[in-house]
């Protein structure tokens, strides 16, 4: 442990687990992203259509 830091500055072993932190935080807010994106990908598209028809999320379209 160092006995004397500068103003501002923190120590190695809180830098690490606070850069560690932030790194944690982004890939989670990746993942939500990526999440969101595949999403609505899946809503919008035929197969995305069909896909949630066959989990019972909504009814089939009526062609005719």
């Amino acid at each position: 442990m160092p006995t004397k830091l500068q103003h501002g500055t923190l120590d190695r072993t809180k830098l690490i687990s606070a850069r560690r932190r932030s790194i944690k935080t982004g890939i989670i807010a990746l993942a939500v992203l990526a999440g969101i994106v595949a999403g609505a990908v899946l809503v919008y598209t035929p197969l995305g259509d069909q896909l949630l028809t066959f989990l019972g999320f909504t009814y089939p379209k009526d062609c005719g």
